[in-house]
């Protein structure tokens, strides 16, 4: 499970929920009750939230990115409409890749880029991983 890191992570798990529909499996609280690390999903994808500190920033405190997280959803331009409304930093419109997806880009709260996704090929086209 990859785990991204923000400044607020109770906020983040807010924004998170609000824009793209994660829900909360875990989170954990310090001693004055503020989360420090949470583990996220959305359909049969986890991620986990942690604190950023030490060694570990946000994408905004560095000024760059170094990945991008991709989430599959069953219907990418009803996501796209959902996400749009919510007032989101759309990146990219969802387009037809032509590796086999149809995808659309949008950043977080604090910088992280995400591509959501859904297959673009018919089942019976689909190839299996060895």
């Amino acid at each position: 499970m990859p785990v991204l890191y923000y400044g607020n992570v109770g906020r983040a798990i807010a924004w998170l929920h609000h824009v793209f529909g994660f829900v909360v499996d875990a989170q954990y609280t310090d001693a004055l009750g503020a989360v420090y690390r949470a583990e996220l999903r959305v359909g049969s994808g986890s991620v986990g939230l942690a604190q950023a500190c030490g060694p570990y920033w946000t994408p905004v405190e560095l000024r760059a990115l170094s990945v991008t997280m991709g989430v599959l959803v069953d219907d990418v331009d009803a996501h796209y409409l959902q996400v749009r409304q919510t007032g989101a930093t759309i990146t990219a419109a969802p387009e037809d890749k032509p590796w086999g997806v149809r995808q659309y880009t949008v950043d977080d709260l604090e910088g992280h880029r995400w591509d959501f996704s859904q297959s673009a090929r018919p089942s019976h086209l689909r190839t299996p991983a060895p």
